[in-house]
Protein backbone atom coordinates (compact mmCIF):
# COMPACT_ATOMS: atom_id res chain seq x y z
CA UNK A 1 0.00 0.00 0.00
CA UNK A 2 0.95 3.27 -0.82
CA UNK A 3 1.52 5.44 2.17
CA UNK A 4 -0.02 8.28 1.50
CA UNK A 5 -3.32 6.44 0.29
CA UNK A 6 -3.39 5.09 4.27
CA UNK A 7 -5.10 8.77 5.20
CA UNK A 8 -8.75 7.81 3.08
CA UNK A 9 -8.82 4.44 5.57
CA UNK A 10 -8.58 6.92 8.67
CA UNK A 11 -12.53 7.15 9.13
CA UNK A 12 -14.85 6.04 11.58
CA UNK A 13 -17.45 4.89 9.27
CA UNK A 14 -19.58 2.41 10.76
CA UNK A 15 -19.43 -0.38 8.17
CA UNK A 16 -20.98 -3.74 8.93
CA UNK A 17 -21.59 -6.62 5.99
CA UNK A 18 -23.97 -9.95 6.45
CA UNK A 19 -23.36 -12.56 4.27
CA UNK A 20 -20.10 -13.73 1.69
CA UNK A 21 -17.47 -15.94 2.48
CA UNK A 22 -14.84 -14.55 5.41
CA UNK A 23 -12.34 -13.21 2.77
CA UNK A 24 -15.20 -11.59 0.86
CA UNK A 25 -16.45 -9.72 3.80
CA UNK A 26 -12.72 -8.39 4.93
CA UNK A 27 -12.13 -7.34 1.67
CA UNK A 28 -15.29 -5.71 0.67
CA UNK A 29 -15.21 -4.15 4.65
CA UNK A 30 -11.61 -2.73 3.71
CA UNK A 31 -12.49 -1.10 0.65
CA UNK A 32 -15.49 0.04 1.28
CA UNK A 33 -13.56 2.35 4.36
CA UNK A 34 -11.05 3.60 1.88
CA UNK A 35 -13.81 4.44 -0.43
CA UNK A 36 -15.46 6.01 1.34
CA UNK A 37 -12.84 8.43 2.41
CA UNK A 38 -12.10 8.80 -0.62
CA UNK A 39 -15.45 9.65 -2.37
CA UNK A 40 -16.34 11.87 0.96
CA UNK A 41 -13.05 12.84 2.97
CA UNK A 42 -12.37 11.45 6.38
CA UNK A 43 -14.55 13.73 8.23
CA UNK A 44 -17.59 13.20 6.24
CA UNK A 45 -17.48 9.66 5.90
CA UNK A 46 -16.70 9.00 9.78
CA UNK A 47 -20.54 10.13 9.82
CA UNK A 48 -21.71 7.22 7.64
CA UNK A 49 -23.07 3.82 9.02
CA UNK A 50 -22.97 1.72 5.72
CA UNK A 51 -24.62 -1.90 5.91
CA UNK A 52 -24.07 -4.28 2.80
CA UNK A 53 -25.59 -7.22 2.64
CA UNK A 54 -24.79 -9.97 0.10
CA UNK A 55 -27.72 -11.32 -1.53
CA UNK A 56 -28.20 -14.85 -3.04
CA UNK A 57 -31.79 -13.16 -4.82
CA UNK A 58 -29.59 -11.06 -7.54
CA UNK A 59 -27.85 -14.19 -9.30
CA UNK A 60 -30.34 -14.40 -11.92
CA UNK A 61 -31.02 -10.59 -12.11
CA UNK A 62 -29.14 -7.69 -14.10
CA UNK A 63 -28.70 -6.08 -11.25
CA UNK A 64 -25.53 -6.33 -9.39
CA UNK A 65 -26.02 -4.04 -6.69
CA UNK A 66 -28.04 -0.99 -5.43
CA UNK A 67 -28.15 1.48 -2.40
CA UNK A 68 -30.58 3.13 -0.18
CA UNK A 69 -30.83 6.02 2.82
CA UNK A 70 -32.71 4.88 5.20
CA UNK A 71 -32.68 7.77 7.76
CA UNK A 72 -34.26 10.75 6.31
CA UNK A 73 -33.58 12.06 2.78
CA UNK A 74 -32.27 15.49 3.59
CA UNK A 75 -28.27 14.55 3.30
CA UNK A 76 -28.79 11.33 4.88
CA UNK A 77 -25.85 9.16 6.83
CA UNK A 78 -27.22 5.93 7.01
CA UNK A 79 -27.50 3.57 4.07
CA UNK A 80 -28.21 -0.20 3.06
CA UNK A 81 -26.55 -1.70 -0.29
CA UNK A 82 -27.09 -4.94 -1.38
CA UNK A 83 -24.76 -6.86 -3.30
CA UNK A 84 -24.68 -10.07 -5.65
CA UNK A 85 -22.79 -12.65 -4.02
CA UNK A 86 -22.07 -14.16 -7.52
CA UNK A 87 -20.15 -11.82 -9.10
CA UNK A 88 -16.07 -11.85 -9.02
CA UNK A 89 -14.02 -9.17 -7.12
CA UNK A 90 -12.84 -7.06 -9.86
CA UNK A 91 -16.50 -6.69 -11.02
CA UNK A 92 -17.89 -6.63 -7.34
CA UNK A 93 -14.70 -3.59 -6.86
CA UNK A 94 -16.24 -2.11 -9.68
CA UNK A 95 -19.62 -1.69 -8.70
CA UNK A 96 -18.65 -0.86 -4.86
CA UNK A 97 -16.96 2.04 -6.31
CA UNK A 98 -20.32 2.49 -8.27
CA UNK A 99 -22.36 2.44 -5.46
CA UNK A 100 -20.67 4.47 -2.71
CA UNK A 101 -20.43 7.53 -5.83
CA UNK A 102 -24.19 7.34 -5.10
CA UNK A 103 -23.48 7.84 -1.23
CA UNK A 104 -21.46 10.73 -1.70
CA UNK A 105 -24.34 11.96 -4.00
CA UNK A 106 -27.05 11.75 -1.43
CA UNK A 107 -25.24 12.65 1.41
CA UNK A 108 -24.28 15.60 -0.14
CA UNK A 109 -27.46 16.28 -1.27
CA UNK A 110 -26.75 16.58 -5.02
CA UNK A 111 -29.49 13.60 -5.65
CA UNK A 112 -32.68 13.20 -3.33
CA UNK A 113 -35.32 11.07 -3.56
CA UNK A 114 -39.08 12.66 -3.24
CA UNK A 115 -41.44 11.44 -1.17
CA UNK A 116 -43.97 13.70 -2.05
CA UNK A 117 -43.45 13.24 -5.66
CA UNK A 118 -42.84 10.14 -6.42
CA UNK A 119 -42.03 9.78 -10.33
CA UNK A 120 -39.19 12.16 -9.46
CA UNK A 121 -35.97 12.66 -8.46
CA UNK A 122 -34.02 16.12 -7.49
CA UNK A 123 -30.28 15.98 -9.37
CA UNK A 124 -28.64 19.34 -8.08
CA UNK A 125 -32.01 21.10 -7.95
CA UNK A 126 -33.07 20.02 -10.56
CA UNK A 127 -36.38 17.77 -10.87
CA UNK A 128 -35.90 14.29 -12.94
CA UNK A 129 -38.15 12.46 -13.78
CA UNK A 130 -37.79 8.98 -13.23
CA UNK A 131 -41.13 7.19 -13.27
CA UNK A 132 -44.28 6.82 -15.54
CA UNK A 133 -44.48 8.14 -19.49
CA UNK A 134 -41.46 10.79 -20.22
CA UNK A 135 -39.75 9.26 -17.90
CA UNK A 136 -35.75 9.48 -18.28
CA UNK A 137 -34.05 6.18 -19.29
CA UNK A 138 -31.81 4.39 -16.75
CA UNK A 139 -28.93 5.21 -18.73
CA UNK A 140 -29.78 8.64 -19.11
CA UNK A 141 -30.13 9.71 -15.25
CA UNK A 142 -27.78 11.97 -14.65
CA UNK A 143 -26.49 10.50 -11.36
CA UNK A 144 -25.95 7.21 -13.47
CA UNK A 145 -23.95 9.21 -15.79
CA UNK A 146 -22.11 10.64 -12.92
CA UNK A 147 -21.82 7.50 -11.16
CA UNK A 148 -20.20 5.74 -13.80
CA UNK A 149 -17.45 8.39 -15.31
CA UNK A 150 -16.27 8.10 -10.91
CA UNK A 151 -16.64 4.52 -10.68
CA UNK A 152 -13.62 3.67 -12.75
CA UNK A 153 -11.25 6.64 -11.31
CA UNK A 154 -12.64 5.15 -7.25
CA UNK A 155 -11.78 1.85 -8.54
CA UNK A 156 -8.11 2.47 -10.75
CA UNK A 157 -7.40 4.54 -7.25
CA UNK A 158 -7.80 2.00 -5.22
CA UNK A 159 -6.11 -0.61 -7.22
CA UNK A 160 -3.06 1.94 -7.51
CA UNK A 161 -3.47 2.50 -3.72
CA UNK A 162 -3.56 -1.42 -3.00
CA UNK A 163 -1.20 -2.67 -5.27
CA UNK A 164 -4.44 -5.01 -5.74
CA UNK A 165 -3.96 -7.41 -9.04
CA UNK A 166 -7.11 -9.42 -10.18
CA UNK A 167 -6.77 -11.99 -11.79
CA UNK A 168 -8.58 -13.37 -15.48
CA UNK A 169 -10.54 -16.76 -15.24
CA UNK A 170 -7.01 -17.98 -17.29
CA UNK A 171 -5.20 -16.63 -14.40
CA UNK A 172 -3.53 -13.36 -16.54
CA UNK A 173 -3.59 -10.74 -14.34
CA UNK A 174 -6.19 -7.41 -15.81
CA UNK A 175 -3.97 -4.10 -16.49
Amino acid sequence: MIPEALEYSNNTALITIEGGSRRKKKLVKDAARWMLGYVLGNRLASNIDLNIRFEEDLKNTPIYANVTWEDNNHKPRVFDMEMCNYITDRIMMRVLAHEIVHIRQYATGDLKDLALQADYCKWKNKLVKVDGQGRVRYWDLPWEIEARLHEKEVFREWRNAHGYHFKQRTGEIYK
